[in-house]
């Protein structure tokens, strides 16, 4: 016989490194799905840089990879990645303080919803208010809520918030 064709089972591949054709062995192995964990375990496995993490009480270090646990969310590829995170993380704090229980009414479009974003054509900070939904964005009361916001967190963390360095 000369050829012969072998459907792989579903979810498999072909395992190369324990196949012999030759000898007509053929090993099949099951594909890997992609997890946060997966990721996280073969990106610092192929580039064996040091890893970003946030320590208990906020402060941002780094490690070398060779510790990481795949499973472990709190890694990050670069310092800028999480300091954009944490800056984030401050606005939503701040944002939930300034409007209490209030949240927007998604279901009224002739309501405006204020929100801080970066004008890229000014290089400046920008309040706006739209009728419909803009995804991403950190929602506020009124005008002035988003302007006490900016006092409070300061333009640079406001863009560090809303630049996300990956």
């Amino acid at each position: 016989m000369k050829n012969l064709k072998i459907n792989c089972p579903d979810g498999y591949i072909v395992d190369q490194e324990k196949s012999d054709l030759e000898k007509g062995i053929i090993e099949f192995k099951k594909i890997e799905q992609i997890t946060h964990a997966s990721i996280v375990r073969n990106f610092w496995a192929e580039n064996r840089e040091p890893c970003w993490y946030i320590t208990p009480n906020g402060k941002l270090d780094t490690k070398d990879s060779i510790h990481l646990k795949g499973d472990d969310g709190n890694f990050s590829t670069t310092n800028s990645q999480l300091i954009s995170i944490l800056a984030l993380n401050k606005l939503c704090n701040v944002a939930k303080y300034l409007n209490g229980d209030w949240l927007p009414d998604w279901n009224d479009d002739g309501v405006c919803k204020v929100y801080i974003q970066i004008n890229h054509q000014r290089d400046a900070l920008s309040i706006n208010m739209n009728s419909f939904i803009q995804p991403g964005h950190i929602y506020f009361k009124s005008e002035e809520l988003a302007k006490q916001a900016i006092e409070i967190l300061g333009e640079e963390e406001i863009r560090d918030a809303l630049t996300l360095n990956h």
